[in-house]
Parts: C-alpha cells; structure tokens; sequence
C-alpha cells in the first residue's frame, strides 16, 4: 500500500512537497489552500478550519470541534490509519507556531508506539523517529540524534563522523546532536531498547 501524506498550513516546510499519483493526500484545516492553490489533488480535508477561516464547499470534509483535545494533524493521522495507511509522511506541519511544532513531534512518538511510521518534513530538515530497530538514511550535512525515552539502550552509528557502537543515550543529555554524514555513505542507527528522535 501507497503512503498517506497529510498537509499543514505552515508554507515554510512546503517547498519541498512532492507526492506519487497512488499517495492518499490529507489537507489539514490551512493545508487545503496551498493543494488546491497548486492544483494537487485533496483526497480528504480534515479540520475545524480556524487556520483557513472558512469550511470548503467539498463532500470529503470531516469538520471538528475547535474545542478538542487534539490537533487537528492527530485527527488527519487518525483518518488516514482508518483506512488502511501505516506510512505517513507530514508537510507544512513543522515551522510556524512553535508549540505546535513541538506538538508534530510528539505525534511522531504516540504513533510509533502504535506501530504507524511517519516522517514529518520540516523548512530544511526531515523527522523520523526510531523504536527498537535499525534504518539506513543518506544525505548530506547534519543529521543529530536525541533520546525520547528517558533511556534509550544498545544506540549504534556507523558511517557517521562520529560513531558509537552499543551506548546508552539519555533524554536530558544532549550526545547525539550535530554528528555528520560521510559523503557517498549511507549512515546506519540502530537502538535496542527505547525511542530516538532523528534529524537530518
């Protein structure tokens, strides 16, 4: 199955947004302006339309209460695993306000412990987070690692300018931050016990 991608109001973190034609596209509230501005398709729009101040005249609108307990990315989230979507990815979800920044983070850590994979594209960076298994990424730059869990046990890099083999990374020190990729290498993380929040 195709990936669900979920858009966000934020412009700064949309101008890398590209998507595949069998992708399941989520506008969320402010989102729905920038697809329908660029002509992509909506496939579903989920929100209280405070950002966007105004509902969409379409059939494929959940409307929500602006008085929730939730975001309304959690909510597209929510939609897009009722139908089927384990793979996410989140655009224009990271870079404005920053408690809901920091709130985009979070979804990333409460959907990995349910088994959903999302990677949320930020203005310049991407983030993923790791639960007890390992991932190859490539690219150039910085890319850091931090602890989510308050230990996270067995962290391995390799291909990186700095290594570690079997350490233990803790959320309130900052270890993992500005390692490096090697050029025409594929870095590999791993962790056996815990989560790892992934930027690069």
């Amino acid at each position: 199955m195709n990936k669900c991608i979920i858009v966000g109001a934020c412009k700064e973190s949309l101008r890398d947004f590209t998507y595949d034609k069998d992708d399941f596209i989520i506008a969320s509230d402010g989102g729905y302006s920038f697809l329908k501005d660029n002509g992509y398709p909506v496939h579903l729009v989920v929100g209280d339309f405070d950002s966007l101040k105004y509902v969409p005249s379409e059939d494929n609108i959940i409307k929500l209460d602006v008085i929730k307990d939730v975001t309304d990315t959690h909510e597209a989230i929510e939609e897009g695993i009722k139908k089927g979507y384990k793979d996410f990815i989140l655009y224009g979800c990271f870079g404005g306000r920053e408690d809901h920044s920091f709130a985009s983070i979070q979804e990333l850590l409460h959907f990995k412990k349910r088994g959903i994979n999302i990677i949320l594209k930020g203005k310049e960076k991407t983030f993923e987070v790791l639960m007890n298994e390992t991932k190859e990424f490539k690219g150039v730059g910085y890319i850091s690692v931090f602890s989510l869990t308050d230990v996270s046990k067995g962290v391995t890099l390799k291909n990186l300018k700095y290594e570690l083999t079997n350490q233990t990374l803790l959320s309130s020190f900052p270890l993992g931050v500005s390692n490096e990729f090697i050029a025409n290498k594929k870095a590999t993380i791993s962790i056996l016990d815990g989560c790892l929040l992934i930027i690069y």
